[in-house]
């Protein structure tokens, strides 16, 4: 089955922040789905294991490189390559 869409570049933002500042998977998808709707597009939210790994994957290079955390916004590599 298809995941559907990519995320944007404001869906990757919110969701990579959200994540940093520690808040809520709720909250994120949340804010997803309004972003969504801005734009006028299907919504995509983010599920659980997502939010898991990426907090803990983000955390580990976030602090090391920060250039790669705008890198990522802009032009996404699959979570494993980080």
């Amino acid at each position: 089955m298809s995941r559907g869409r990519n995320f944007t570049v404001a869906e990757r933002a919110i969701k990579i922040v959200g994540v940093m500042a520690g808040v809520t998977l709720d909250e994120i998808n949340r804010e997803l789905e309004a972003e969504a709707r801005r734009c006028g597009m299907a919504p995509r939210l983010m599920p659980q294991a997502s939010y898991d790994m990426e907090a803990t994957q983000y955390r580990n290079w976030i602090d090391q490189d920060r250039r790669r955390f705008w890198t990522h916004i802009t032009r996404p590599h699959a979570i494993g390559d980080l």
